[in-house]
């Protein structure tokens, strides 16, 4: 069993043109699940657990679900080597902080799951309250079928090591089978696949570095087909290479603007067709509700930042239509679309507009 120290991992969910330059002085967590699609407690109460902790911490701690088995059908080879520097366990599933294993195991072997959720929870909120060392920022852009990333990495204190650079996609909402649910499981965020050739990254520095030092790197990756690229995710891992192991130094991710909750329970049944435009193309918005509330779509941009107001009344009709970016007039970004009713009912969904 590997052990592990603090690792500051650079979880940067998918955003389009954040800046670079902005990198934040700030450490999160790296929350994991070990899971498996075959595997029945994965989709039973491991599946609640996971869902306890995604709903508590997501916005505090970068979370992520990692298949590392080869007979999972969300098996990623990448994630099985990541998977390789944490503290390896032969059960499945199992949850994990900072690549150590925080399941709460019972002298018969079983787990905890309170108590399991409750450690999970003190060690997220323990590492928040950390200086980082070392943070990273990037941004994107999507041209075709093509992510660019350019990241910069900077020092937050005077430091000696070996330390690499990973960028990694993940992707959200995927529907897969899922023993214990079925066909129709949503898995929040399976890991896909590291962008560089190297699983553990790029060299950054090796040897001495003084605070306020920065890096700056470029990537690029070619989407699978079968990925919706407005739920592709790309996050970043800063590790530190201790003789032939790997560790974790420090996490961030981009968190959803205030007042944006892409996974809200109501009573809209919405989608966008597509969810991924270019510039210039019209994106169908579809309400199948009807309502005798006044209801609001509102676009946003990943800031926070309201840019649209797109309708303001009931909806009238069992199927309602809506026509955004009419004559291209968002800029290329990551946008929300917001359905808000005036009882509070709120259904956000992902807009991603490319060149």
């Amino acid at each position: 069993m590997k052990k592990t120290n603090y690792l500051f991992i650079i979880f940067t969910f998918y955003v389009l043109n954040l800046s670079a330059q902005n990198v934040e002085q700030k450490q999160m967590a790296l929350m994991s699940k070990k899971t498996a699609t075959w595997c029945n407690p994965c989709g039973t109460w491991g599946w609640t657990l996971f869902n306890d902790i995604w709903v508590a911490k997501k916005d505090v701690a970068v979370i992520f679900e990692l298949h590392n088995s080869t007979t999972s059908q969300l098996y990623s080879p990448n994630a099985a080597t990541m998977y390789s520097y944490f503290d390896l366990v032969s059960s499945t599933p199992a949850f994990y902080v900072n690549g150590k294993n925080e399941t709460q195991y019972s002298t018969s072997g079983g787990i905890y799951t309170t108590s399991t959720k409750n450690r999970v929870f003190a060690v997220i909120d323990s590492i928040s309250n950390l200086s980082p060392v070392v943070n990273a920022g990037f941004n994107t852009n999507l041209s075709n079928d093509t992510l660019y990333i350019d990241t910069k990495v900077k020092f937050f204190q005077n430091t000696t090591g070996e330390y690499y650079l990973g960028v990694y996609l993940s992707e959200s909402n995927v529907i897969k089978y899922q023993n214990g649910i079925g066909n129709t499981a949503v898995h929040k965020q399976p890991m896909r696949v590291s962008v560089s050739p190297n699983v553990m990254g790029d060299l950054i520095v090796n040897g001495p570095v003084t605070a306020n030092t920065e890096f700056t790197n470029s990537f690029s990756y070619k989407l699978n087909a079968a990925w919706i690229p407005a739920n592709v995710n790309v996050f970043t891992v800063i590790w530190k290479k201790v003789g032939t192991d790997y560790e974790y130094v420090n996490a961030y991710k981009v968190v959803t603007p205030t007042g944006i909750n892409e996974n809200e329970a109501t009573s809209f049944n919405s989608f966008l067709y597509p969810n991924a435009a270019g510039a210039g193309e019209s994106v169908n918005l579809i309400v199948k509700n009807k309502t005798n509330e006044n209801v609001t779509i509102e676009i946003f941009d990943q800031l926070g930042k309201q840019v649209q107001t797109v309708f303001e009344g009931k909806l009238t009709e069992t199927e309602n239509q809506f026509e955004i970016n009419q004559g291209g007039s968002l800029n290329s970004g990551l946008y929300f679309v917001s359905v808000t009713s005036s009882n509070g009912n709120r259904k956000t969904l992902k807009l991603m507009i490319t060149k």
